[in-house]
């Protein structure tokens, strides 16, 4: 797969137990892009790209160094249930799962890991963070599971990933720019009017959308920062 595509026909186009490297400048759009996908396959709406249905498992890399730092790294399903860990909303949640449950999903090949921010973990430790990614990825237990892992640039120069495709982020299109507008205050406007869809909520943020798109053709210096 090349050139401009969606996240989706990469993911479509993997083998089980590879993974894929999402690098990027600061604000692209990363961590939003995982936590889209982490909705997107909560809700199983999957199914309208196209896509089998996965467990998704979120896990903010920097949050992953102290257990790291043990002198007996820890497995996959015990560096997930650490994270879990920094999270109260999910204390009483992990105090249900059977016995074995997350090892054996591992091994189902119906699991995405969404690992966020190499880039955020201390320089000193990232060769280190990366190398026990890379480990799992090869793992006998976890060669069914999906990886999906983000940095920034440099962070990712720094430690990559062998057995990664890598993708860059793209800058949003004139068009793209256009439709992130039209969403973003129409979004505000449902939220600020009671979460009420109408006809004069759309005619407001229509005109404001309007109005900011006006003041950026004025600043072409504003509008190189929309990309």
């Amino acid at each position: 797969v090349e050139g401009r595509q969606t996240i989706w026909s990469f993911l479509r186009a993997m083998r089980p137990g590879c993974g894929l490297a999402l690098i990027g400048p600061p604000g692209s759009g990363k961590t939003t892009l995982l936590q889209h996908l982490l909705l997107v396959f909560a809700r199983n709406r999957q199914g309208r790209h196209g896509y089998r249905r996965l467990l998704p498992i979120l896990v903010e890399l920097r949050n992953l160094s102290a257990a790291l730092k043990k002198e007996t790294p820890p497995t996959l399903a015990d560096a997930v249930r650490s994270y879990w860990k920094t999270n109260p909303k999910l204390a009483d949640v992990m105090k249900q799962e059977p016995p074995g449950w997350l090892e054996r999903r591992l091994r189902s090949r119906r699991v995405l890991l969404l690992l966020d921010g190499l880039d955020e973990v201390p320089q000193a430790q990232r060769v280190q963070v990366s190398a026990w990614v890379q480990e799992q990825m090869r793992h006998e237990d976890h060669r069914r599971c999906l990886f999906l892992l983000t940095s920034r640039p440099g962070g990712y120069t720094d430690a990559p990933l062998p057995d990664a495709t890598v993708l860059e982020v793209q800058p949003f299109s004139p068009a793209q720019t256009s439709k992130f507008i039209d969403r973003w205050y129409l979004g505000n406007e449902i939220v600020a009017s009671g979460n009420e869809d109408t006809e004069p909520v759309r005619r407001r943020a229509a005109q404001e959308a309007d109005d900011l798109r006006k003041r950026l053709r004025e600043n072409p210096n504003l509008y190189d920062l929309t990309v």
